[in-house]
């Protein structure tokens, strides 16, 4: 992997949007987070990152600091081998895999310019105690990150299933964040979907192809129209 200079954080912030569809929505409240003053919560930290474009925000074998949720902009989660894990979005969580042994699995690359919460990990953990709820919350957010890793395993799939599936999640992702989910730029390229998919490039351009000659989407470069709903939550969830 290449050197990537160090995210920049800074201590305030105006409130997002993301705030009410964020991963960690619930974190916040209960321990009375306010975004837009200096971010401490009953001993827990937490700045406010700015990544750009093809920037690291942790690397394979970095100890874990922080638990990170994004506010704008996008991640792939890549492993040693150069695989895409997973792609993180707006209100998105990650940095979970560094908790089984303190150091992380994956390289988290920004797909865009963007920003994240950084709540540190270890000031969180010794707060978990004073706020009982909070722990039955957290654990519930790892085991939603653990149901999606895991409904994402499916490799028998027909190449323009798991097209169909993955551009029903972005769909599914954009309603939840009050965006069209008929109609949205794809912030990774077709490349990256298909190291994610596990397919060749020449796969992902067919599928592509047998989408919109279905008329059930339409594409111009990275912008995606959906044109039957119906049809594509159909497919992608038989």
């Amino acid at each position: 992997m290449t050197t990537q200079k160090k995210a920049s954080c800074t201590k305030q912030s105006p409130r997002p949007k993301t705030c009410h569809f964020c991963d960690c929505h619930k974190l916040c409240h209960l321990f009375h987070v306010n975004p837009i003053d200096t971010l401490n919560f009953i001993k827990v930290q937490t700045n406010i990152c700015h990544i750009k474009k093809g920037q690291s925000l942790y690397k394979t074998q970095d100890k874990i600091t922080a638990i990170f949720i994004i506010r704008t902009g996008s991640f792939k989660l890549v492993n040693q081998n150069d695989y895409i894990v997973d792609f993180c979005l707006q209100g998105d969580a990650l940095g979970f895999d560094a908790i089984e042994s303190s150091a992380h699995t994956l390289t988290a690359i920004a797909l865009e310019d963007s920003a994240i919460c950084a709540f540190d990990y270890y000031s969180l953990i010794q707060a978990l105690p004073q706020k009982p709820i909070v722990i039955l919350d957290f654990l519930q957010l790892i085991s939603k990150k653990l149901n999606l890793a895991i409904n994402s395993l499916d490799t028998t799939q027909e190449a323009y299933v798991k097209l169909a599936s993955f551009i029903y999640k972005l769909a599914n992702h954009q309603k939840r964040c009050g965006y069209s989910n008929k109609s949205f730029m794809l912030p990774m390229k077709y490349l990256e979907i298909a190291n994610h998919l596990n397919l060749s490039i020449e796969t992902i351009s067919r599928a592509f192809k047998s989408l919109t000659n279905n008329t059930i989407l339409s594409t111009k470069h990275k912008e995606i129209t959906i044109l039957d709903f119906e049809r594509l939550k159909s497919i992608a969830t038989t």
